[in-house]
Parts: C-alpha cells; structure tokens; sequence
C-alpha cells in the first residue's frame, strides 16, 4: 500500500483528491486484510492513511490539521466520514469468532475444533494458542460493546460486519453548521453569478437546469 501511495503523483492532490483516494482505492485494501487476519495496533497505524492525507505521501509528519478519529467521524458529525479501520477490524474478529462458534463448515473452522476438542472455548481459551486465535476467542468483549451478549453469538442466524461497525461507532452529536454551509453558500454563489432563486433539492434543481439550458450551448 505504501507502494502505492509513492507511485502517485500525490503532490498535486487537492485534499478533497486525497480523501476520494484514500476511500475509493487504499481503504479498499486494508478492508481486505482486515477482513483476513486479526491487525495488531501498530500495523494499523503504520498503514493509516492519515499521513499521506496530511502530507501527500507515506513520511511520518506531524503536520495534522484534526485528530484523526474526527476525520473518520461522519459529515453530518463534521468528519469526512473515512472509514475507521482499527474498528472495523474489531467488527470482522467478532465474524471470525461467530464463525468458531456456530461452526460453519470452513477449514480452519474445523481444524480449531479438532485441535482444541470439544471444550468451550469462549469460557475455556487455550493458554498455547496462537496469538490470533486468543485474539479471536477474546472478541467478546467488542460483542458486548455492541450491546450483544455471549448467548446472542449463539443465536444469531446470520452477522453483518458493517452492522457491527455501526454499532461500535456508536451516536454521534451532529453539528449545527452542516445546514449552514450546505445552504447559505449555495445561495451566495447562486446570487454572485446572478441567479435569483432559492435552493432545491438536487432533483428539482437539475429539472431547472435543463428548463433554463441554453439550446446554443449544445455541441
């Protein structure tokens, strides 16, 4: 990913370039791995894409303009609403361990349950495991920040990552601005190059458009 991020001429990017970037093509990879493997804190943060928002490449800097979890915070809370990758891994461990619980028919499903018998191995974790494996039997705790307990993991039919990633982000307070500047530059720039109507919704705005279009403009 770091790769990546130096072949691009990144310089040249406006911030809103970066950020459609970042979500469209280097989110898409850390999704991926975070879907496969459980990523320690400091993986996480080395392949953040924090610093090549700030600075356009992959060097470590400190020139941040807004701590990083509030760029990751929705529009409406006054963020850019960047996926929060440390919690959306959280959220697919809690897959991985529905997955060993429910024993869906999947290799390394069934080799946990062969290796490691017929014990309970949420209230039983075996102290040799691997890391990941402790890891993944120890994701509880994040169903319990989503407000589930130990017998809904058994119960549950089906699991949605992005549902629990919704649910571990939790509420956010809205800002009061988000209404302002969406609204009062809009009729600025609409009075600045002499239009006199009142903002619309984008449907009916495009209906305006194409009544108000000039014929002699067509190609």
């Amino acid at each position: 990913m770091l790769g990546r991020i130096k072949s691009w001429t990144t310089k040249f990017f406006s911030y809103a370039g970066k950020t459609q970037l970042i979500k469209s093509v280097l989110f898409s990879i850390q999704v991926f791995w975070a879907q496969v493997f459980v990523l320690p804190k400091k993986v996480i943060q080395k392949a953040s894409s924090r610093t090549f928002l700030c600075t356009g490449g992959p060097e470590l800097s400190k020139r941040a303009l807004l701590a990083w979890d509030k760029v990751c915070y929705p529009k409406v809370a006054g963020g850019l609403n960047i996926l929060d990758v440390a919690t959306w891994n959280k959220a697919t461990i809690n897959k991985l361990l529905w997955n060993i619980c429910m024993k869906k028919d999947k290799l390394w499903v069934k080799w946990i349950h062969s290796y490691y018998g017929n014990r309970d191995l949420l209230m039983d974790i075996p102290k040799q495991a691997s890391w990941i494996i402790q890891r993944t039997l120890k994701a509880t705790k994040y169903f319990a920040q989503a407000g589930y307990g130990v017998e809904d993991i058994l119960t549950m039919p089906n699991i949605s990552i992005k549902q629990f990633y919704v649910k571990l982000r939790g509420q956010f307070q809205k800002v009061p601005w988000r209404r302002l500047v969406s609204t009062e530059v809009w009729k600025k720039l609409l009075k600045w190059i002499g239009i006199t109507k009142v903002p619309a919704q984008w449907s009916e705005e495009l209906k305006w458009a194409e009544l108000h279009a000039n014929p002699k403009d067509e190609v």
